[in-house]
């Protein structure tokens, strides 16, 4: 058989009661008007010497003693019982605050009686938006924490970004600065080059260079240079010549001998000895200068006689020769 709550007509089920230490009464906490929370943080201590209303109405008043039990079976004012826990009063703090007394018929007292419950839809309500707002804090904390973090990222990022900017900017500046600089470089490496091969053609100014003729290892060049001469009706002394010699070959893998070398005292004998062999060869357009002329035995090869070009020159003299071959045939 159930135990009924001196406050209702309802059974007591589980452990959410209040007992008075002086009577054998048993309270539902809501029907003491107490909320879930007050009653969980109640301690042992304090509920063990917990004084219902009715005894405590029973107990000689100093003041006011309008108190009355709490009965479902007569009208009585609404009482509101605030409890505290035994950290901050004793034993003897039992203090049972009511509000302001109000009116109501035996009938509603009767009806709200019947009505009473462990578990009200209000206190459900309350417990299920307590713990929504409980989890709704720690997600939304979360969230925060979230986006702050976002934030900070951001905030870094569009500084980092800033920076590049910055940086680009000053890269293009600088990349601009660097071309122009260059192609003034360019210009004056072009001009420089032309300038010195203007200087090395004309430090060749006095010089021969005569292709094509059989080397000897007794060979006197001194000689030929004068057979040369006599060939073509130039006398040359050894006097008038500074230097004569063998150079390298542009292409080591050719079979042609190596080119003689003659430098003149004066330019004006080297185009004079120049321009002779150009005579020679046009009387003489069967027989152009050749081996024989210079006293070589042996099958006739052909002997040349050209200025000493640069290598530049020698480049674009043979390309323009190429080309005149091509468009002649």
């Amino acid at each position: 058989m159930s135990v009924k709550c001196a406050g209702c007509p309802n059974g007591i089920k589980g452990e959410n009661f209040m007992v008075c230490s002086r009577c054998p009464d048993r309270y539902h906490y809501t029907c003491l008007n107490l909320t879930k929370h007050d009653f969980v943080n109640f301690t042992k201590e304090f509920k063990d010497t917990w004084v219902c209303p009715s005894c405590r109405s029973k107990e000689p008043k100093r003041g006011d003693n309008s108190n009355t039990p709490v009965r479902g079976s007569a009208p009585a004012p609404t009482t509101l019982t605030k409890a505290v826990n035994s950290a901050d009063h004793n034993d003897n703090a039992n203090v049972t605050l009511r509000s302001k007394t109000r009116t109501t018929s035996t009938a509603n007292v009767a009806v709200s009686s019947k009505s009473c419950s462990c578990m009200t839809p209000e206190i459900l309500r309350e417990i299920i938006r307590e713990e929504l707002d409980k989890k709704l804090d720690t997600v939304l904390s979360g969230i925060q924490s979230k986006l702050t973090t976002i934030d900070e990222s951001l905030s870094l990022l569009n500084s980092e970004h800033e920076q590049i900017k910055v940086d680009v900017e000053d890269h293009k500046a600088l990349l601009k600065h660097l071309e122009r600089e260059n192609e003034q470089l360019r210009n004056s490496t072009k001009d420089l080059s032309q300038r010195l091969q203007q200087l090395e053609q004309l430090s060749r100014s006095n010089n021969l260079e005569i292709q094509c003729v059989p080397e000897n290892k007794n060979e006197k060049l001194y000689n030929t240079i004068q057979h040369l001469g006599k060939t073509i009706k130039c006398t040359i002394t050894e006097s008038d010549i500074q230097y004569c010699s063998r150079i390298a070959k542009q292409d080591p893998r050719s079979l042609r001998p190596r080119s003689i070398l003659v430098k003149f005292n004066n330019r004006r004998l080297r185009d004079t000895f120049l321009a002779g062999v150009i005579n020679f060869n046009r009387k003489n357009p069967s027989d152009k200068l050749n081996t024989a002329h210079l006293g070589y035995a042996g099958d006739k090869k052909p002997v040349y006689v050209s200025e000493h070009l640069t290598p530049e020159s020698k480049s674009l003299h043979a390309a323009s020769h190429s080309l005149a071959l091509d468009k002649l045939t």
